[in-house]
């Protein structure tokens, strides 16, 4: 049964449903699914579920062939990369929370400048009908909403949004260094 060396896969690279359906491009119900034998993955899923058993089975292959124990070097280096790889992760995690963090803030203030600029004609009716200062002080307002408008431009939550993805790319890799034995 197919579902059972998925999960045994999963199980020896020490992942949860959750990262492998990450990892697959999928969500962890469906995931939770396929390993049940209930669901089957796309082609596009396949293929990467081929890969990474491949990679495992190489890397397992590796160490089973490599009996001698390491040298007090090899295991510092190893220690030193373990190290660097967990850093790296750590990182990553934090960029990938600022990014997350901008991009919420981002959006909160396109919504609230959308808003206003519904209220825009309401705001100009009011501009016509107060003396000249006032005017002043509501279109300085304006141009400042505009402003706002902007900075939270879609093209800059696409940005946001990209960055933010490929963050996860980056975390992704890291993790499954880790996983694979690289560490």
């Amino acid at each position: 049964m197919a579902s059972k060396w998925i999960n045994e896969l999963r199980t020896d690279l020490g992942w949860t449903q959750t990262q492998m359906a990450a990892y697959l491009g999928i969500k962890r119900s469906l995931y939770s699914l396929v390993e049940l034998g209930e669901r089957e993955v796309s082609a596009k899923a396949n293929i990467k579920l081929l890969e990474l058993y491949q990679a495992a089975q190489t890397a397992m292959e590796a160490k089973a062939q490599d009996e001698s124990p390491l040298s007090e070097t090899e295991a510092d280096e190893r220690k030193a990369l373990d190290a660097y790889i967990r850093l790296k992760i750590l990182e990553t995690e934090e960029a990938l929370i600022r990014a997350k963090r901008q991009l919420e803030e981002a959006e909160k203030t396109r919504q609230k400048v959308l808003r206003a600029i519904r209220l825009q004609p309401i705001l100009q009716e009011v501009i016509a009908k107060e003396p000249q200062p006032i005017q002043g002080l509501l279109k300085l307002q304006t141009m400042k909403m505009e402003k706002r408008l902007q900075k939270a431009s879609l093209s800059r939550l696409l940005e946001l949004r990209a960055a933010a993805d490929a963050l996860e790319a980056k975390l992704m890799s890291y993790k499954k260094g880790m996983a694979w034995g690289l560490s």
